[in-house]
């Protein structure tokens, strides 16, 4: 922070973003080495929307086994600033999230 927004911000990625891609097969809250299946895909036209939603699965997976996950959220600052650089929204009232389960 502020370099990830900032770079999001130059015209050249700006203005080109279009759909943005992101895969939460596994997550690995702790351990690399030890990732759990989380089995989602993450589209969104908005890449700040997309970066929170990835990383409200993080804290939801840290959270599953009683562990604080404070340091992630607060480690996610960055998003706070792309928000305030109008690149894409973090709160949740502003994010149409949907979610399709697929048998």
């Amino acid at each position: 922070d502020p370099a990830i927004p900032e770079l999001n911000a130059q015209p050249v990625v700006r203005d080109k973003t279009r759909l943005c891609v992101g895969a939460a097969l596994r997550v690995s809250p702790f351990d690399w080495n030890a990732p759990v299946p989380e089995n989602a895909l993450l589209l969104s036209c908005d890449p700040v929307a997309l970066d929170t939603v990835a990383r409200d699965i993080l804290v939801r997976q840290i959270e599953a086994v009683g562990r604080a996950a404070g340091a992630a959220v607060e480690g996610s600052h960055h998003l706070a600033t792309a928000q305030a650089m109008q690149l894409g929204a973090t709160e949740p009232t502003l994010i149409d999230l949907r979610e399709v389960i697929l048998a």
